[in-house]
């Protein structure tokens, strides 16, 4: 249940309002959002913030989100925010997650990935 302080701000819309914290130099508001997202950050989601994160060229947050899906692919593959993330997103994804998992799971998840959406398989060949 969202509290007096949060119901304004969802998964949706904490990167965008990081962002312009950090723009606007917002000390309050940057930690707030920062520690929001570490708050709810888990491997269903995490894709869905690394995404938001990357158009915002946030790179510590894409990190810190990528390390959540360490160990975790399977739970990470059925994620929303899977099958529709970048290449390098997924690149990063699988990478970290390679000493982890048998090859056969990295496998599917990438094939799952590949045929989500048509511009995908593009990067066949690198994958």
């Amino acid at each position: 249940m969202p509290t007096e302080q949060t119901r304004w701000v969802d998964l949706a819309t904490v990167v965008p309002i990081l962002d312009a914290a950090q723009r606007l130099e917002v000390v309050a508001l940057k930690s707030f959002c920062e520690q929001y997202i570490a708050s709810i950050a888990q491997p269903s989601n995490c894709l869905t913030l690394a995404t938001q994160a990357m158009m915002f060229k946030m790179e510590p947050l894409v990190e810190a989100m990528v390390q959540t899906t360490q160990g975790c692919l399977p739970e990470v593959a059925q994620s929303p925010g899977f099958l529709t993330c970048s290449f390098p997103l997924l690149a990063k994804v699988i990478s970290i997650n390679r000493p982890h998992h048998l090859e056969e799971q990295l496998f599917r998840a990438t094939w799952a990935w590949l045929l989500a959406v048509p511009s995908h398989q593009d990067h066949l060949n690198d994958v």
